[in-house]
């Protein structure tokens, strides 16, 4: 794993409402609705340096750990996409068709793999984090992955308000022939991550919940004690309305062919 070291710092965490109308009148399709999940837009400190995963996880290492490749997009499938990958190797494509559980039991066994404590107990289906300080990997929560794909920027998108440089830093869907790429084609944000609004949605270690944010902490927000849904992050392949902001929730058993994940850790 490849990873760039995330300093403590403090931004503005979800979207406004100008912000929100500026992307309707973009995408008319959008609905006010969808937007409420990412407001009100509220001030959120990271107390904490933690590194993240310069690259989504990849087909390639995720076999190499888990021993298997669930993901749809591989030389071996054959459905609507079998032009674009049928006989090539995918090895550098992000892992899909992974649920949240199959992210954080990753995330011990690469931990195990490489010595380190393992970051979660699992039992089943039940996940505990009995100590945030231990070095194993994990997923980010949802603060930390909005702060990392802002890099530092205040505008509605890491590269300006308008959407128009989307394209040369992400595979989206006006780009992409709605199908994953290799990681890191594209250019990274200004902390050297890439992907962060393409190629997959991503999985977060919080809970989901429409109306966290009016009640969110101040200071490294973990989510909800408890929910039905994780939160996912990020844009996709088959998405063209794409933003730091947007946030939806997904059954933490669910597999999908556009979701996947990056880790995070507190030590290199």
């Amino acid at each position: 794993m490849k990873l760039a070291r995330i300093e403590p710092g403090s931004f503005l965490m979800g979207s406004t409402k100008d912000q929100s109308d500026q992307f309707m009148r973009l995408f008319p399709d959008l609905l006010q609705e969808w937007f409420e999940p990412e407001q009100p837009q509220h001030p959120v400190k990271i107390t904490r340096p933690f590194f993240l995963g310069i690259h989504q996880v990849t087909q390639g290492q995720y076999e190499a750990v888990m021993g298997e490749n669930p993901s749809y997009f591989t030389r071996n499938r054959w459905g609507w996409v079998k032009e674009a990958v049928a006989g090539q190797s995918t090895e550098q494509y992000p892992v899909e068709q992974v649920s949240w559980l199959d992210a954080v039991t990753f995330c011990n066994k690469l931990s195990a793999k490489e010595g380190r404590e393992p970051f979660y107990e699992i039992e089943g289906i039940t996940v505990t984090v009995p100590d945030w300080r231990r070095a194993g990997y994990r997923l980010p929560t949802e603060a930390e992955w909005e702060y990392a794909c802002r890099a530092g920027s205040t505008t509605m998108c890491p590269f300006g308000d308008g959407v128009g440089k989307l394209g040369d830093h992400d595979w989206y869907g006006a780009n992409s022939g709605n199908i994953t790429h290799p990681v890191g084609q594209k250019r990274p944000n200004a902390w050297g991550l890439y992907d962060m609004l393409g190629n997959v949605h991503e999985w977060c270690q919080d809970w989901y919940e429409i109306r966290y944010y009016k009640a969110s902490p101040p200071a490294d927000p973990a989510g909800p004690s408890q929910a039905s849904d994780r939160v996912i992050r990020g844009g996709c392949c088959v998405s063209v309305s794409c933003r730091p902001t947007g946030r939806s929730g997904c059954l933490p058993g669910n597999r999908s062919y556009i979701i996947g994940f990056r880790v995070a850790a507190v030590q290199e």
